[in-house]
């Protein structure tokens, strides 16, 4: 699974990825890839089959940089 778009909206970034049925998806984030310690954003969510569609609300604001990943959890 990779994400499939970035984009931002005010001062929030969207995150959108593909889902597959059953499979758990949290949202991740990283001032630094060195070290890298990733942090949950918002809430997980549960794959549909469908785009799921993240808010890192206030993600656009951080500066200099934020690195996402998403982590995926199969049943």
């Amino acid at each position: 699974m990779k994400i499939s778009q970035v984009s931002k909206s005010g001062q929030n970034m969207i995150v959108q990825i593909p889902s597959v049925v059953g499979h758990t998806y949290q949202l991740q984030f990283t001032p630094s890839m060195k070290p890298t310690n990733w942090s949950n954003t918002g809430s997980s969510q549960t794959g549909t089959a469908v785009v799921l569609t993240f808010t890192d609300v206030g993600g656009a604001t951080n500066s200099p940089t934020r690195f996402y990943r998403v982590d995926c959890t199969a049943p």
